[in-house]
């Protein structure tokens, strides 16, 4: 057990009671500061990192052209130079020299005057990209659009017998799964909401960290509008669909007895594909009821509902829609992450908006050629043209941000390409919609398989879309986009002879292109620094501080050396034990060699004098008494 003596006791209460506040306070902030600064020191190295971050300014690189090394690559045979061509039937094209003159038995093959020239002529060739030279140097146009798979065919009566090459579809590489923007040989394919972009694929040189740029592309958008006829296919499966009935869901009974209005003839300002899609959902409902023989077809019958004799819960149920699709051509700003990687897949897509335009001039004047041929016959050329052909009657011309493509989709050609022509900008969009809407569980023409019937996780996909009209329309987008990624290729890239702009080769004769690289940056986390900061704020604090004491005399230098004399423990130890060896405000030097060699001896309770103690008065202390 510790004994407490009354003076033990006595020397606690002191030591705590009569300390001078600001001791005690000042003491406190010292102890408080000495662990910010111990926490600092410790937190503070913790908020350093590094950061590959773009960097502020652009930089021109060099780009160079990088084949595709993934199935779509490596399923896309060269390019040929053998150049586009099309038909018109037993009408003669526009712009050609051919002349065509048919007998009575309409046989065009052995009844004309003259072999068919089926070369497109130069001046539409640039007619429809005489505009390209308005906009970024990327901008594809009709002409940088050509068939993925091609054959190289002739006919003695084409050209005068010489090869030409028609349009071939082989399923490459079935992507519609992805869900993301990707880009491959020739093209960008957005996967998530349809649609496709056309680029050939040039790279910037290797860098360590990677770089980023932005391109402004022709982009082909499927647009699609679907609406619910409120009718179901239900029935039961027994490996084969069994008792299969029609299910009024609303779609007979509440079908309206006015024919909704439409116009065939819409213009690109008014095009409206929810119309179309509702006129032919009204007009399925109401042939199916006289087919039926549920309702009388005058204008004073009535629509009577019927349910499936099978229980509901036992059977399987399949809404049916009504789809109208269409496809729109306009340009977007892509931008593009490239991680040096060296190859394509090192290529990805950041973000990529439709190009907005402060004015209507800024917009792209766009064309589409008009002659008296039918759409059925042969497939309109467009694409964006230079102000002089405004007034033309051969084009037709319209200032907007995009353009309803023009066409006829037919769905009897049997595949997603034209075979026997070389055309493919003009008809790529129709004859994959074509083929799209004549789809069934049979795999033809070298197209994959987009029902699910051979794919569980699209089953699983298509039927989580069908139950809504919206994502219904999703669900043709994609197999668009999919088949279109197959069928065609971009052509037109940095590289190409007309997209290099003036100024921007090097004396090799690349292209050099401005882009943002990445570079490895050290970076803090600012929450590690705040002991750091509150450290420096007592710093800071103490040195203004000082500098008003000094202001106000009460920290001259003097007085502060006088200061640390008094309470120094050397000073004052000799000057109890060896008193009159020196005086106690006298320099550190005279001091040292006067009694900084003399021996204090603390092993026992209180210090003491080791050396002998000659008590004498310094020769200071002797003039400062003399004095």
């Amino acid at each position: 057990m510790v004994e407490l003596t009354v003076g033990y006791v006595s020397g606690i209460i002191a030591a705590g009671v009569f300390v001078d506040r600001a001791v005690s306070i000042e003491s406190w902030i010292r102890l408080v500061v000495a662990v910010i600064i111990s926490t600092a020191g410790i937190v503070t190295p913790l908020g350093l990192y590094d950061a590959v971050l773009p960097a502020p300014d652009t930089t021109p690189k060099t780009f160079k052209y990088i084949p595709d090394q993934s199935p779509m690559g490596d399923g896309t045979p060269p390019r040929h130079s053998l150049g586009f061509s099309r038909h018109c039937g037993l009408y003669t094209c526009p712009g050609s020299n051919s002349n065509i003159t048919v007998a009575g038995n309409l046989d065009p093959e052995t009844d004309r005057d003259d072999e068919w020239n089926i070369t497109i002529p130069w001046n539409l060739t640039y007619a429809f990209a005489s505009g390209l030279p308005e906009l970024s140097p990327t901008v594809s146009s009709i002409w940088d659009i050509e068939w993925r798979n091609y054959e190289l065919t002739r006919r003695e009566n084409y050209n005068k017998g010489s090869l030409y090459a028609v349009g071939s579809y082989r399923q490459v590489e079935n992507r519609i799964l992805s869900d993301r923007i990707e880009v491959a040989e020739g093209v960008i394919m957005d996967t998530k909401d349809g649609g496709i972009g056309f680029r050939n694929h040039t790279l910037p040189l290797r860098s360590k960290y990677g770089s980023t740029w932005t391109e402004d592309l022709l982009f082909v958008v499927p647009q699609t509008s679907c609406v619910n006829l409120n009718l179901t296919l239900d029935f039961k499966w027994q490996s084969v669909p069994v008792n299969v009935t029609i299910t009024d869901r609303g779609g007979f009974v509440n079908l309206h007895q006015q024919q909704p209005e439409h116009s065939i003839v819409q213009t690109q300002d008014n095009f409206d594909l929810h119309n179309k899609a509702y006129t032919a959902a009204w007009l399925t409902n109401a042939m199916g009821m006289v087919y039926l023989n549920v309702t009388n077809p005058s204008s004073h019958g009535y629509a009577h509902s019927f349910e499936s004799p099978v229980s509901r819960c036992d059977t399987w149920q399949i809404p049916i829609y009504s789809c109208a699709s269409a496809a729109k051509a306009l340009i977007r700003t892509v931008r593009f992450r490239y991680d040096g990687s060296g190859g394509l897949g090192g290529l990805r897509v950041v973000d990529m908006t439709e190009k907005t335009y402060q004015t209507e001039d800024e917009s792209p004047l766009w064309g589409v050629e008009n002659s008296s041929i039918p759409l059925y016959v042969a497939q309109p050329l467009w694409g964006i043209v230079s102000k002089e052909y405004q007034n033309r009657s051969d084009i037709s011309v319209i200032r907007k941000g995009s353009l309803w493509l023009p066409g006829f989709g037919d769905t009897t050609l049997g595949g997603p390409v034209d075979g026997l022509l070389n055309l493919p900008g003009a008809s790529f969009h129709l004859t994959s919609l074509g083929y799209l809407y004549s789809l069934s569980n049979t795999i033809t023409h070298g197209v994959g398989d987009y029902t699910g019937k051979t794919s569980s996780a699209l089953y699983s996909k298509w039927r989580e879309y069908s139950t809504q009209a919206n994502t219904t329309s999703t669900i043709i987008n994609l197999i668009w986009t999919d088949i279109v990624a197959n069928a065609v290729v971009g052509t037109r890239g940095w590289l190409s002879p007309s997209s290099i702009p003036v100024g921007s080769a090097n004396v090799s004769g690349q292209v050099e292109v401005p882009v943002t690289e990445y570079r490895k940056i050290i970076q803090y986390r600012v929450p590690f620094g705040i002991p750091a900061f509150v450290a420096l704020f007592w710093l800071l604090l103490s040195v203004v501080t000082v500098f008003v004491l000094l202001f106000c005399g009460k920290a001259r230098p003097s007085l502060v050396r006088r200061y640390l004399n008094y309470t120094s423990v050397g000073r004052t130890m000799t000057l109890l034990l060896y008193p009159g060896s020196t005086e106690p405000q006298t320099s550190t030097t005279i001091w040292a060699s006067s009694v900084g060699n003399k021996i204090v001896d603390v092993s026992e309770l209180a210090p003491s004098a080791a050396d002998p103690v000659e008590i004498e008065t310094s020769p200071a202390i002797k003039q400062r008494r003399t004095l």
